[in-house]
């Protein structure tokens, strides 16, 4: 008999000549995590871009966005189609097996509750030092190249946000991504010791993985919720402040 030949395990990939933020980016790719299976779709998908609940004591179906609550986990992808599908087959109550009480509007509070759980998240990364607010602060990180990630307000100008990123081709150099923060600025300045705050620069050694997972899992709901408040070239950073939270009403 003829000995099968060696399996041979794959080198976990090299970072030489990578940037910080270009290792970080090969991290949050490479390092998925546990997988669990999606309750509607049957997908098997990481934990990550999952959305977990637990049934209480009394029966009712609670979203366990931090991961913390007991009980046995009901894991779920964020999508309107899974939603709609866990509705109609009852699916939480065929893996939970028991009666679930799915509140009616459980949709809308998983929102809400994500838009907390990531303004909790900068608030972290405020209080470690490595988040930078303000246009001038965080265009320096930027532009020095400390920054991972650049973000900006809901309600940013198309003006000021010309101006506060740097060009495709320098963007590309830099290794710098740019996420638009689903709330205006005067909930992200209330939020982070400001009177309002358009621009942020997320500065390495900072892990971004919980925080871009939070936003990813956002814009997968966002059909789930009336459309937010297009960006507008506002001339007055004033009128900017005077924008009210996104709008997060169910869709009829």
């Amino acid at each position: 008999m003829i000995d099968p030949a060696p399996r041979i395990a794959a080198e976990p990939p090299s970072h030489e000549g990578l940037s910080p933020h270009q290792e970080a980016e090969q991290e949050l790719a490479n390092h998925a995590g546990p997988e669990r299976r999606c309750l509607a779709t049957g997908e098997v998908r990481a934990k990550s871009e999952l959305l977990r609940f637990v049934v209480a004591p009394d029966g009712r179906l609670v979203a366990d966005l931090r991961g913390r609550l007991p009980g046995r986990g009901l894991w779920m992808s964020a999508t309107p189609e899974a939603f709609a599908k866990a509705r109609a087959k009852r699916c939480f109550a065929r893996a939970a097996r028991q009666q679930v009480e799915v509140p009616n509007d459980l949709e809308l509070s998983v929102y809400k509750g994500l838009q907390q759980a990531v303004l909790e998240q900068l608030g972290l990364l405020r209080r470690s030092g490595h988040l930078d607010l303000g246009f001038e602060k965080a265009k320096a990180a930027l532009l020095s190249g400390k920054a991972q990630w650049a973000f900006s307000s809901q309600d940013a100008s198309a003006s000021s946000l010309a101006k506060f990123l740097p060009g495709a081709q320098a963007r590309a150099d830099l290794g710098l991504d740019h996420r638009v923060l689903p709330f205006p600025s005067s909930v992200l300045g209330a939020h982070l010791g400001r009177a309002q705050t358009n621009f942020l620069a997320l500065r390495h050694p900072a892990n971004p993985r919980r925080l871009i997972d939070l936003l990813d899992l956002l814009q997968s709901l966002q059909p789930l919720v009336k459309p937010a408040r297009p960006m507008t070239d506002l001339a007055e950073p004033a009128s900017e402040a005077a924008a009210q939270s996104p709008s997060v009403s169910p869709r009829p």
